[in-house]
């Protein structure tokens, strides 16, 4: 059965997430090299899997989604974590899979979904929460468009690498995004 496609790019799709995906996102997730980039996030079961992806369908303005290679593979998960219909702000993640890391996939995921929420759900402003340690996904917030914003000191402990790390604020206001558009 085919995926619909919320929004396409040049190399990625992304697309609703399914309960078949729930056993590849739990073993992405749990992986060594992944636990460090989830931040605040800890070790999930497939059940917690099954769960996110039976909630993507919920809430309209908290879209769950997969991001997919052309040639359809799975490449990682993008969505909103919380949002504020008052002041319309969403927070946003990412994750990309092991395998698919370093090839700019986040990077255009993130744009077709920054177009998404700013286009169909009408956000405000877009804001997302990384770790200090994570640079790449610095990277791919930046090449964006947002902005730092500011830097919580030693706020969540990232059992993966046994410490207390920074967090770092990025934000991203739909002006701003549409003096960038082309």
């Amino acid at each position: 059965m085919e995926r619909p496609i919320i929004r396409e790019g040049k190399r990625v799709i992304l697309t609703l997430l399914r309960e078949e995906d729930s056993e590849w996102m739990w073993k992405e997730v749990n992986r060594r090299d992944t636990l460090p980039v989830m931040g605040r996030y800890g070790i999930f079961s497939v059940e917690e899997e099954k769960n996110f992806v039976q909630k993507a369908y919920e809430d309209k303005d908290k879209p769950r989604l997969l991001i997919m290679t052309k040639d359809g593979k799975r490449a990682g998960i993008i969505g909103v974590n919380e949002y504020d219909r008052r002041d319309g702000t969403a927070e946003i993640g990412y994750w990309i899979a092991h395998d698919m890391r370093g090839k700019g996939y986040a990077k255009e995921a993130l744009s077709l979904f920054v177009d998404f929420l700013f286009t169909e759900l009408n956000y405000r402003k877009l804001y997302a929460v990384t770790d200090s340690v994570n640079v790449a996904s610095q990277r791919v917030l930046e090449a964006n468009g947002f902005r730092r914003e500011g830097r919580l000191r030693k706020h969540s402990y990232n059992g993966s690498i046994g410490k207390y790390v920074d967090a770092l604020i990025y934000g991203l206001l739909r002006k701003e995004w549409e003096r960038l558009r082309p």
